[in-house]
């Protein structure tokens, strides 16, 4: 599903944050914030030299609970210094330091490469690994048209999984090393029809994966549920689930997600909805949440609404 690409070349910029917050041309963007093991805060996104926006670069930012740095590194493209190009997405804690993951351009075709940068816990940059899409190669791809990307950390096995949608492709997943970021296996899961299926976690077993989404095409809305072997990426068993009519036009399953096992071992995912095909009232559904038992089955699932009506994404945060 993904392949290497070339080694980034980079230039890193790191130390105190102070003077860089400073700098009045300088705009941070960031879009994933976790509390580390030490009790401090993780900041992953983007940083923007103002007005020229095409010069950015990834923002890796470490601070206690209020905000003051410990460190900052703004990771940039040193090979064209005209067209910097990288944000990062999501950012996972692992037991020698982080995994962040994220987009890059390519500056031979203009694609938006996917990049997976491992920090030190101090802050230094151990290695960058870039990575294409094999369905989007030209022109804003791959990582580009990934919905709701989530990265996660498998501790009994030392590996981080990516996981997200293909645009138009069905669900990807991929096994990294945390070593040297190798890939150890990657995947596309689908079936016919189904342009969007939108990621709502992972949940890990022994030798076992365990993942969820929300699958949309021109004629089918459907929950997936796919159990998979974690040593290779094969698809053990998948069941699909479709949402009837009339909640079927006012339910979507897309923005924020998440996914955990219970005190029973069954496993419970959710997400928001952030479909503009409602009625814009109070009966349109504005989130969701699914109970599977150890063998997918379904057991129950509740659509959440609001007593205010309107069609933008009222419910977040389903961490």
């Amino acid at each position: 599903m993904l392949r290497t690409q070339s080694i980034l070349n980079t230039d890193c910029d790191a130390g105190s944050g102070k003077s860089v917050f400073q700098d009045p041309t300088r705009r941070f963007y960031p879009t994933r914030v976790i509390k580390t093991s030490d009790n401090q805060m993780l900041v992953v996104g983007q940083t923007i030299v103002y007005p020229n926006y095409l010069i950015s670069r990834g923002l890796i930012m470490k601070t206690d609970q209020e905000g003051n740095p410990a460190w900052i590194n703004m990771v940039g493209r040193a090979d064209n210094p005209s067209y910097h190009y990288i944000n990062y997405w999501d950012v996972v804690e692992i037991t020698d330091g982080f995994i962040a993951f994220g987009t890059t351009e390519n500056h031979s075709n203009y694609n938006h490469d996917l990049i997976l940068t491992k920090i030190s816990p101090a802050g230094t940059v151990i290695w960058h690994r870039i990575f294409k899409s094999k369905y989007w190669t030209n022109d804003h791809g791959s990582p580009d048209y990934f919905g709701a990307p989530k990265l996660i950390y498998d501790a009994s096995e030392n590996s981080v999984y990516l996981s997200a949608m293909n645009w138009e492709k069905g669900r990807n997943i991929t096994k990294f090393s945390t070593g040297n970021g190798d890939i150890a296996w990657s995947r596309a899961y689908s079936m016919w029809d189904v342009g969007f299926d939108y990621n709502m976690g992972i949940v890990f077993g022994d030798t076992e994966l365990y993942s969820f989404g929300f699958m949309l095409g021109d004629y089918v809305k459907q929950l997936a549920a796919y159990r998979i072997n974690k040593a290779n990426g094969n698809l053990i068993a998948s069941k699909f689930y479709e949402v009837d009519a009339p909640v079927r036009e006012r339910i979507v399953i897309w923005g924020q997600h998440s996914a955990s096992r219970l005190a029973n071992g069954n496993f419970l995912v959710g997400g928001t909805n952030a479909d503009y095909a409602g009625t814009n009232t109070n009966d349109y559904y504005r989130a969701g949440l699914f109970e599977f038992d150890a063998t997918l089955n379904l057991v129950k699932g509740t659509a959440i609404r609001s007593a205010v009506g309107g069609n933008a994404n009222n419910i977040n945060g389903f961490e």
